[in-house]
């Protein structure tokens, strides 16, 4: 079978095809994997801050209102600001409602992600009908409303701690990000709700005009706390944020711009706050008013959350960075790889082409090694048939053959038991041979006498020749004789041929008696020649 050059082209491509597209799109995967689960978790960071927002405004309202609420005990246009505020508040709930609505799935604020945190009670509609309650709470109990809402600000910092550890924000892997999301999920809100609890208790203080020892004693307690776990701690965050921007993907321009401007009045106002809490403490007498105190520490108070909103913008932005950061690098990654592999196409193609001319000399070799070698095959073919009816012949021969040595056997086993048999008759033969020997030396020994015998006869019958021609020869001189005379001599003839055959019988009959031999029996009278 003829294989062309364009088949051998298309199947090397199809090679190529094989190998690298499987291995590209693995490569391309796990690249985009890796980039997915960056934007991923830097978008469930944004989820996070957008939930935080809600609860941030509701910390701050709900904070506001305690005060308002403490301060309507003594000044009635309190209770009417504490009214107003209550609708803002339910417009909170409200907002916050959506939210949860949207991404509280995603966030696990769900009966069963709050259930296995032991935080069941942060449900959006448990809060609603906590916050329903609060409102209704009898005004003239001014401590249990005070801990109704302490308490309630607690479940609101709950809830921001829980958005923080579901949506990756309190894992921030950026050192610029992660110090804004400590302030915007930890420092500040501590610091808020400890601002809140300041203006309440100093405003007491300041409202019934003397401060005994005990609260001199808090209030160093909470400026010193307000000073070292909040405001120290916050300056040092926002500085490090700041430090680290230009190490990660880009420079934010708002954070470096926008965000020290917001930072410095917020330091501004807390240590102002700080300096007049140490005042009220260590002063023998209060020389702080209540106006003032409100003043300073009512900017304190906004001056935080003003900076908080600050901060979770520019931490959106970096994570906004972030995401379009790694969003290039997929798109890069993308690109990069089909560029490697159109490039692999482009010298595979050329590779292929530079191995087209060889192979089509390869071919051609191929074809006419083919042709021989498909001769051969049928050669090899017949020949296989050839040696397959042998073979079956040879079969049947083995089997003949098989039949054959059964019989052999058979005759071998009858040739054995012959064997035997001979060997006991060879024996019996050669027993008989010996008997025989014995007898056949004596055999000869009479023949050797025979002979001596014989030779004696022999010498003796000559001699009777030569007697018996001796007297032929005088039978014939007297038949000549007897012929000589005629009727004369018919008488002599006569004689003469009776008388010679009588003498010759007489003497080979006295031979034959002397030598021990039976008596011949004579016929007719021999002539002599």
């Amino acid at each position: 079978m003829k294989i062309g050059l364009k088949t051998v082209s298309g199947r090397l491509v199809l090679l190529c095809f094989v190998y690298a597209v499987p291995f590209t799109a693995l490569v391309l995967f796990v690249l985009i994997q890796g980039v997915n689960s960056y934007i991923n978790f830097a978008e469930q960071e944004l989820r996070g801050n957008e939930y935080q927002k809600p609860l941030e405004a509701l910390l701050e309202k709900v904070s506001e209102h305690n005060i308002l609420t403490q301060r309507s005990f003594n000044d009635s246009s309190a209770a009417s600001s504490a009214r107003t505020l209550r609708d803002d508040i339910d417009a909170t709930l409200i907002r916050l409602q959506n939210v949860q609505d949207k991404i509280g799935e995603v966030l696990e604020f769900t009966d069963e992600g709050l259930g296995k945190r032991d935080r069941g009670h942060l449900k959006v509609p448990l809060m609603k009908k906590r916050w329903n309650e609060l409102k209704s709470t009898d005004s003239s109990d001014k401590k249990t409303l005070a801990k109704k809402h302490s308490e309630y600000i607690a479940d609101i910092r709950n809830m921001i701690a829980h958005a923080g550890d579901t949506s990756n924000l309190i894992l921030d892997p950026d050192l610029d990000s992660y110090y804004l999301m400590d302030m915007t999920l930890l420092a500040l809100p501590q610091t808020q709700d400890r601002l809140a609890e300041i203006l309440a208790f100093g405003e007491n203080i300041l409202r019934k005009e003397k401060i005994d020892d005990p609260e001199k004693l808090q209030m160093i307690v909470y400026a010193a706390m307000l000073q070292q776990a909040d405001f120290d701690r916050v300056a040092a965050s926002a500085k490090t944020a700041l430090n680290e921007d230009q190490n990660f993907y880009t420079v934010s321009d708002s954070l470096q711009n926008d965000f020290p401007k917001a930072m410095e009045e917020y330091s501004g106002a807390q240590e102002k706050f700080i300096d007049l809490i140490r005042r009220m403490a260590l002063d023998e007498k209060l020389s702080v008013s209540l106006n003032d105190f409100l003043s300073v520490g009512r900017k304190a108070f906004n001056t935080s959350f003003d900076l908080w909103n600050t901060s979770v913008a520019e931490l959106d932005k970096l994570l906004e960075i972030r995401v379009n950061h790694y969003r290039g690098q997929r798109y890069l990654s993308i690109f990069l790889t089909l560029a490697i592999l159109v490039g692999s196409s482009v010298v595979a193609y050329f590779v292929i082409r530079s191995i087209k001319r060889p192979m089509g000399t390869i071919s051609s070799n191929l074809d006419t090694i083919a042709e021989e070698s498909f001769f051969l095959s049928g050669q090899m073919s017949k020949a296989g048939r050839t040696l397959a009816e042998s073979s079956s012949e040879q079969a049947a021969s083995l089997e003949q053959i098989s039949g054959s040595i059964e019989e052999m056997s058979a005759m071998t086993k009858q040739n054995t038991d012959n064997a035997d048999k001979a060997n006991s008759m060879v024996r019996e033969a050669a027993d008989t041979a010996q008997k025989g020997s014995s007898a056949m030396t004596e055999m000869s020994e009479a023949i050797n006498r025979i002979k001596d015998s014989s030779d004696e006869t022999a010498e003796i019958i000559k001699t009777i020749d030569e007697i018996a021609f001796q007297t032929n020869l005088l039978a014939l001189n007297a038949s000549v004789e007897a012929a000589r005379a005629g009727e004369a001599g018919k008488g002599f003839a006569v004689v003469a041929e009776c008388q010679a055959p009588s003498f010759w019988s007489r003497s080979y009959e006295s031979f034959i008696m002397t030598r021990g031999f039976p008596s011949p029996a004579l016929g007719a009278s021999a002539k002599p020649s």
